[in-house]
């Protein structure tokens, strides 16, 4: 069963919105280049997610509640997904794949927002929920369908991917940076995920923003 305690997490149901009604905020445009980035801190978010049964394709579940503080390792990122590479480094073993589209509701409902034709009435179940009128969404912002539905992505998160434990150690060996070199958080969720690994099948959802 999976843990619903605080573990390491920042909370995601009060989380800062870029986007309420009518009242939206311009998204940042996606900052391209390293050299943007580097004026500023990057960090990671992410999600440990787990699925079982008999299925083809069973659904994904979020092991915690709220997003995974994993510490803000450079080595560490640039070992996950080449973020934070300078040149000469090494390309990274496995280049980000995208934010996936079976995501479980948790991880999916973090960085998106539900676009709504008409603003939701006051005893609507949606009501107090974060959302976007589908008149203001423009070419500037991201829409992803996810469960037959329109969402808009916020915020300027970068190299959204995923990867199972066994890519995880890969990747590490492939920049040749050990685990214990690691933030402690990292290495608990690398823990947690070795654990559930006995029963079910785990993934680490994760990306970067600055």
């Amino acid at each position: 069963m999976p843990w619903s305690g605080q573990f390491y997490c920042r909370q995601t149901i009060n989380r800062r919105c870029s986007l309420r009604g009518d009242r939206i905020a311009q998204t940042p445009a996606f900052r391209d280049g390293v050299a943007e980035r580097e004026k500023m801190g990057t960090d990671i978010h992410a999600f440990i997610e787990y699925r079982f049964g008999d299925n083809v394709n069973p659904p994904w579940l979020p092991f915690q509640e709220g997003e995974l503080s994993l510490g803000r390792c450079y080595a560490l990122f640039k070992a996950l997904a080449g973020v934070r590479k300078h040149v000469g480094d090494p390309d990274e073993l496995i280049p980000a794949r995208g934010f996936p589209d079976d995501a479980s509701s948790e991880c999916f409902l973090a960085i998106h927002v539900p676009i709504f034709d008409n603003p939701p009435v006051e005893d609507d179940v949606f009501h107090d929920w974060p959302y976007v009128l589908r008149s203001r969404v423009t070419s500037e912002f991201t829409v992803v369908k996810y469960r037959n539905e329109d969402y808009v992505r916020e915020g300027d998160g970068h190299h959204h991917s995923y990867l199972s434990l066994t890519e995880i150690y890969r990747c590490l060996e492939h920049s040749n940076l050990l685990i214990s070199e690691t933030d402690i958080w990292f290495q608990a969720a690398v823990a947690a995920m070795s654990t559930i690994e006995t029963l079910f099948e785990t993934r680490l959802v994760f990306w970067f923003d600055n």
